[in-house]
């Protein structure tokens, strides 16, 4: 986009369950860019209808609304009005994705035009981009990692949570703190916690085994 345009600022849905690396990142493509990075704060209110709701489930998705989008909306509003956005997904990520015009306008965010330049792109030429500029990217695909969001995403297989849990202990005893909470509340069995049964609202064994 410097390229084709010119300094544009970053704009990043700061949920507050990120990695670490993905905070490091961020700063990194800042400084070697001299990019603003203007920020929707979307963890209070995240933490806030965790409160209410319980954690998000992979049928059960409030979160992306409650911690991006509704974020995102506020910041373009106090920003700019509206804006046109940039963003990096590709068809070939999800079912979803591959179905999405290269230009669309979410119903949730609607003072923002999504524009996706690289919708056709394979990974290989992500990577054969970045390379070839020496961009800075997330390590954590270097790492095995090929799906990045917030750390406890409910979308995630179990192998990868339970591998998150081993990388990173000290978010994961963040949230697993979180959910113990919920469950005292709520009087759930303790493989709701230890099976990853929060996963998906009302789950029964056999619907999350195919996720392992």
């Amino acid at each position: 986009m410097i390229k084709a345009i010119g300094e544009v600022p970053l704009l990043f849905a700061d949920t507050g369950l990120e990695f670490p690396e993905t905070y490091r990142n961020v700063r990194e493509v800042s400084e070697r860019y001299g990019l603003r990075v203007v920020r929707a704060h979307g963890e209070q209110e995240f933490w806030d209808t965790f409160d209410r709701e319980g954690p998000p489930a992979v049928n059960f998705r409030w979160c992306c609304r409650t911690a991006k989008l509704n974020p995102v909306k506020a910041a373009i509003r106090k920003e700019w009005g509206e804006c046109l956005s940039f963003i990096g997904q590709r068809k070939y990520e999800s079912t979803r994705r591959m179905m999405s015009r290269r230009i669309w306008r979410n119903p949730n965010v609607t003072n923002q035009l999504s524009a996706a330049p690289i919708q056709h792109w394979t990974a290989l030429h992500v990577w054969l981009y970045l390379f070839r500029e020496k961009a800075p990217y997330n390590v954590l695909y270097s790492e095995g990692l090929d799906r990045i969001g917030c750390y406890m995403c409910p979308s995630s297989d179990i192998a990868v949570l339970r591998r998150i849990q081993e990388t990173h202990p000290l978010l994961w005893e963040q949230w697993s703190g979180k959910l113990l909470e919920w469950q005292r509340r709520k009087a759930l069995p303790d493989e709701w916690l230890s099976g990853e049964k929060w996963r998906m609202r009302g789950a029964s064994p056999d619907e999350e085994n195919h996720n392992c």
